[in-house]
């Protein structure tokens, strides 16, 4: 009884370091102690709500306030300031006038290269409020830089503020400042700070053309409280197409960068519900921890040798800081991991504790598990979306249950892994069982050194649990304590990719949770086999799988709290005399389905709205003309020899705020400006950068004060250019033509697509 006793502690152990792992990722706020470390939470709120009332969209009047607020902001704490504007094109064919905002703060050195602290100010089109993204990256930097004037703190090097613009467009304001802005040229480092959720810890991810090693080791000295990173989410994220404003910096002029994002409640990014009342407090604090500790590091650090070759792996560790190793000990460990695995292979097979046939069996067996439960979690999950259709007008891929199908799920794994492990482990032995699991991470560890070197570090849970078999071996009185103990790393390294995946690429990714329990399971194997209530354990996990399904049936409908995203688009052909009615939802609501009661998929050229995911209209019906403005366009040619080059003028009508022109033929363009911007062809090819994007859209221009859209351009003789315009403005509810009714309390716009939007298209012959 007394041996169970501690059985059941160990259990309890092992249950505490997991819920502790994830506890200490981020700071805590404690209600007494609001101004932590010079840092005003109060303060902080308070730009946040200033910044975030109303959307704050480029080309907005909210956005022009939101600028003066800040630039009021930074003239009060008496920094020298200024603005940059300009016509930025980018190579996705966005165009538009952002205006920077951008302090300088002079370094007392003589040194070569200066640190950039970079947010942007300006939300989602349209209806966001960008409380997080990017109000938050605003708050913490402005309440750096008054703590900085009440203490008289001075740098080394020059640190130099930029609070960029159209960010959310195509990362505009950046490539602006890194192309024209005479202080670019001397940044040596990028310290970004952004969002996609509003809440949760927040990850340091690099952004550079070169090695990692002296990055990592200069942000490891650093010591910020609560580091969260790791070389895995490093290599993930350069394998997918997510960009932020420190992408251009290392793109256009190989400067390397640090930015800082927390990812959780990822339902409300983009959204109307990203308001500061949503906004994690601690989320906010953990930003300002990072931006003081890397402000303090690197504006006294010589910036000038931050770029070399080698590469590091690196993982975060509780209370131990920032854990890194170069690349050039990838193999040599996994080596000395093999050959502790022969050792232990060998001594079990001389105490006859392994059998060949028994390990070669089980080494399928979890060959046979890890499929099995991959393909079961993956089909459960497309069965979910079966039942609760409404789940796909969450574009982000994560619910507002996101998390009860986490914890269901991965509840539910452990219920089938104790279950199907109760009997091996009365028929096996705990090396056969175990070292049949550690040979299939071998395998997968000599993967991840080839195809995936950021999740190399890996091997530092293998060899804990290799200690453990290695303590099973001489059996001692106290192994399940000591055991117990050699767990932490495991669970501290391994636990949080459990929950990370999910929520950072969307639920899709459940399957994942499930591979790395699985993986977990494995190594934490030496430990859980002692346990004599297995099969009570399988009736918990899966007890509380059943409590966390029925959580999540129960908060998967639409409320206040938890809106449904839908769209409604009016379209007006202004060269047929025809208009249309346009969504982007799978579900028709009340709001939405009177527009829609007899859908018609007939209508000739609806254009493809560039958006994050291409989507295209769902439902589409006839709707009562009504004659807005059309562009005006004025055209100017000149013939040579061989080419004739173009001048068009289009002036987008007073109500619009995007403007959108695409090609209707193959045309090879010699040259191309925008504005005064040149575009040049690939060197590969005569076609432009964003020549291709997204079939035929040729040009996104973001309208600012109505400014007119300039096109220069040469095309072969004889060749008769043709393009379509559409103008986009978000009226749609405000237009008493239209007589749109205001949403339901339960509902709110789609985000990610235009939406709310009065849109007309015509043709633009070029004679």
């Amino acid at each position: 009884m007394r041996f169970n006793f501690f059985h059941f502690l160990s259990f309890l152990f092992l249950v505490f370091i997991v819920w502790l792992s994830f506890v200490i990722l981020k700071p805590q706020i404690q209600q007494e102690t609001e101004d932590l470390q010079s840092f005003s939470l109060h303060n902080a709120m308070h730009h946040v709500h200033e910044i975030a009332q109303e959307p704050h969209y480029v080309g907005s009047e909210n956005h022009s306030k939101v600028r003066n607020y800040i630039l009021n902001a930074l003239y009060d704490l008496d920094i020298p300031t200024h603005t940059q504007q300009g016509v930025s094109l980018n190579n996705e064919g966005v165009v538009t006038i952002p205006e920077n905002i951008i302090a300088h703060i002079p370094g007392t050195g003589q040194t070569e290269k200066s640190l950039l602290v970079l947010t942007h100010y300006d939300s989602e089109p349209h209806s966001s409020y960008g409380a997080s993204d990017d109000a938050s990256g605003v708050a913490v930097i402005l309440e750096l830089l008054r703590t900085l004037k009440e203490k008289d703190q001075k740098f080394e090097n020059d640190i130099v503020i930029l609070f960029s613009d159209a960010e959310e467009l195509g990362l505009n304001g950046a490539q602006l400042f890194v192309e024209k802005h005479p202080l670019a040229k001397d940044i040596g480092l990028v310290l970004n700070f952004e969002a996609r959720g509003s809440g949760g810890p927040s990850n340091m991810i690099l952004e550079t053309n070169h090695g990692n090693t002296q990055l990592i080791k200069d942000f490891a000295d650093a010591d910020p409280a609560h580091p969260l990173t790791n070389s895995l989410m490093y290599s993930i994220y350069k394998l997918l197409p997510n960009d932020t404003d420190a992408t251009v910096f290392r793109e256009k002029a190989d400067i390397p960068s640090f930015f800082f994002v927390f990812i959780d409640d990822h339902f409300d990014y983009h959204t109307a519900l990203d308001r500061p009342e949503n906004l994690d407090k601690a989320s906010l604090l953990h930003q300002f921890e990072y931006l003081k500790t890397s402000v303090e590091k690197f504006g006294n650090s010589d910036l000038s040798n931050l770029l070399t070759e080698a590469d590091s792996a690196y993982f975060s560790f509780p209370f131990l800081g920032v854990l890194h190793f170069d690349f050039l000990w990838t193999w040599p460990l996994f080596i000395v991991a093999c050959l502790f695995f022969v050792f232990l292979f060998y001594r079990a097979h001389q105490k006859g504790e392994l059998r060949w046939l028994s390990f070669l069996k089980l080494t399928l067996f979890w060959l046979l598990v890890l499929l099995g439960l991959l393909i079961f979690l993956y089909g459960l999950w497309q069965f979910v979306l079966v039942i609760y259709p409404g789940y796909s007008e969450i574009l982000q891929g994560f619910t507002y249950n996101g998390n009860d199908y986490i914890l269901a799920f991965s509840f539910l794994s452990l219920a089938i892994l104790f279950f199907v492990f109760y009997k091996k482990t009365r028929i096996n032995s705990v090396f056969e069982v175990a070292l049949s699991g550690l040979f299939f991470w071998l395998i997968l560890m000599a993967f991840l050194n080839v195809y995936l070197k950021g999740a190399t570090f890996f091997i530092i849970p293998i060899f804990f649990s290799e200690l453990m078999l290695l303590l099973c071996l001489f059996k001692f009185r106290f192994n399940l304590t000591i055991n117990s103990l050699l767990a932490i790393p495991i669970l501290v390294i391994l636990s949080q990719y459990v929950l990370f995946f999910p929520v950072g690429l969307g639920l899709e990714m459940l399957l994942l949770s499930g591979f790395f329990i699985l993986l977990i399971f494995i190594l934490m194997y030496p430990v859980l086999h002692v346990y004599g209530f297995k099969k009570l354990l399988s009736v918990m996990f899966f007890i509380g799988a059943i409590f966390y399904f029925l959580s999540a049936h129960f908060s998967s409908g639409f409320t206040e709290k938890q809106p449904k995203p839908n769209s409604l688009i009016y379209h007006a052909d202004l060269d047929l005399n025809k208009a249309y009615w346009h969504t982007y939802d799978d579900l028709l609501d009340e709001w939405t389905s009177p527009y829609f009661e007899k859908t018609e998929n007939k209508t000739t050229e609806i254009p493809l709205i560039q958006s994050k995911y291409n989507l295209q209209f769902t439902q589409t019906t006839t709707a009562d003309f009504f004659p807005f403005a059309a562009a005006e366009i004025s055209t100017d040619k000149v013939m040579n020899v061989d080419l004739t080059t173009y001048e068009v003028t289009i002036q987008p009508s007073a109500e619009t705020e995007r403007l959108v022109i695409y090609k209707n033929q193959m045309l090879d363009f010699t040259d191309f400006s925008v504005n005064g911007e040149t575009v040049q062809p690939l060197e590969s090819s005569l076609e432009l950068p964003f020549y291709n994007r997204n079939q035929s859209t040729l040009i996104d221009y973001y309208v600012v004060q109505n400014e007119a859209l300039h096109l220069k351009f040469s095309l072969d003789q004889g060749v008769q250019p043709e393009f379509s315009i559409s103008q986009i403005n978000y009226n749609l509810l405000k237009d008493p033509d239209l007589n749109v009714s205001p949403r339901l309390k339960w509902m709110m716009p789609k985000p990610f697509v235009i939406n709310d939007a009065i849109m007309t298209t015509q043709k633009m012959r070029i004679q």
